[in-house]
């Protein structure tokens, strides 16, 4: 997901602060094992488009929601247009275009739990995507 630390440890302190419950992951299969290991369900999905690992974020959304219908998806990009050409759709989830700050993380990953696919309670963030 953020293949840089720093920047992914900034974001999840920052989403911790705000009252997230925050679990980090290195890359998408570590996603979806983390995913799989919880003893609560997820609701909110953060990942880059482009990601290490093998999969692409749409991808790693798709598989994500195989698992928890519910999931709300929150994806990073620096070339938020372009990945929207080459998907053709915004059906998997709203995009945080980046460099962002991080009022503008909180608020849009606030607006991402209180869209349709998100519960009113338990929420929890996988956020090792900035």
């Amino acid at each position: 997901m953020e293949d840089n630390p720093n920047v992914r440890t900034v974001a999840a302190t920052a989403l911790r602060d705000a009252g997230h419950a925050v679990t980090e992951a290195i890359d998408g299969p570590a996603a979806l094992r983390e995913m799989e290991r919880a003893a609560f369900p997820f609701d909110l999905l953060f990942p880059d488009v482009v990601l290490p690992g093998g999969y692409s974020g749409y991808t790693l959304a798709e598989l994500a929601r195989q698992r928890a219908p519910h999931l709300a998806v929150l994806f990073a990009s620096g070339y938020p247009e372009a990945a929207a050409s080459k998907r053709g759709d915004d059906t998997l989830g709203r995009t945080l275009k980046k460099p962002y700050r991080l009022r503008a993380l909180r608020n849009a990953v606030d607006a991402a739990l209180d869209g349709p696919k998100a519960p009113a309670a338990d929420r929890a963030v996988i956020s090792p995507d900035p």
